[in-house]
């Protein structure tokens, strides 16, 4: 069975009933057009494809990895609770037809790429119900391997800037360094947190 936009909003609502939500709760969510999704035998599967934009291909201007197709965790997620009823296992996994590029170790080109590979990797470390596929598993597998005896930064940084007192900023901050007041005087952009 396909899910798509159309018939999204019927199946969630109908597990929401059955869990004795409001269904009227789940009325803003928007299914997006680009994610690809099939139900078959216990297994949801989610595929990506050229219009996911995860920094595959040439084309690697103004992808925005928090776009709704592209947030993959948050879907499977949802998917997983609402559609699988907890029960079965979400895959992610790219089209046969997608030529996924070459682990570079360098990451100068591929950045947007890795940030998904990170992604993919770390959530089906977390989630057992979670799992890559099989077009998507040796890249996957390659980068986790990358980062056992390498680091990854999500941003190399090219000056120093000011800290900023914005929310957003003040909450990485207390991730990262143990508190906005902490002892770490360090100056990071909050892209690099």
């Amino acid at each position: 069975m396909e899910i798509n936009g159309s018939n999204f909003q019927d199946l969630i609502k109908a597990t929401a009933r059955e869990y004795g939500e409001d269904p009227k709760k789940f009325g803003s969510i928007k299914f997006p057009s680009k994610l690809k999704v099939s139900k078959e035998d216990g297994c949801l599967t989610i595929t990506l494809n050229h219009e996911n934009r995860i920094g595959i291909g040439n084309d690697t201007k103004n992808i925005n990895m928090q776009e709704d197709s592209n947030c993959f965790e948050a879907w499977a997620v949802i998917l997983y609770v609402y559609i699988m009823k907890k029960q079965g296992t979400v895959i992610l996994d790219t089209a046969s037809d997608l030529k996924l590029p070459d682990f570079d170790q360098t990451l100068d080109k591929n950045h947007h790429y890795c940030r998904f590979l990170y992604r993919a990797l770390r959530f089906s470390e977390q989630y057992p119900w979670f799992e890559i596929g099989e077009n998507l598993k040796g890249k996957v597998d390659e980068f986790g391997k990358f980062l056992k005896d390498n680091t990854f930064r999500n941003h190399i940084r090219k000056n120093i800037s000011k800290p900023k007192d914005k929310a957003e900023s003040i909450v990485e901050k207390s991730f990262a360094f143990g508190g906005p007041h902490s002892d770490d005087s360090r100056e990071y952009r909050s892209s690099e947190l």
